[in-house]
Formats: structure tokens, C-alpha cells, sequence
């Protein structure tokens, strides 16, 4: 059951999910560095 309608609504979730982690990272070094006195 792989119409191109749920393979598009599969890519932009995927695509949803890696930003939202990749948002979470870059608040995590963000953390990491103020915590870190350079």
C-alpha cells in the first residue's frame, strides 16, 4: 500500500522529526558550551 500520497506525508514527517532532533543537538551544545567556561 505505497501510494506516492503516504510515501510524500512519510518523507515530510521524517524530514519534521530530523529537524525537531537536530533543534534539540543544537540546544544541547548550546547548553553544553554556556556551561563550559572557555
Amino acid at each position: 500500500m505505497t501510494t506516492p500520497t503516504l510515501r510524500i506525508v512519510a518523507i515530510g514527517s521524517a524530514r519534521a522529526l530530523t529537524q525537531a532532533e537536530l533543534d534539540g543537538l543544537f540546544a544541547e551544545i548550546g547548553i553544553y558550551v554556556s556551561r563550559t567556561p572557555m
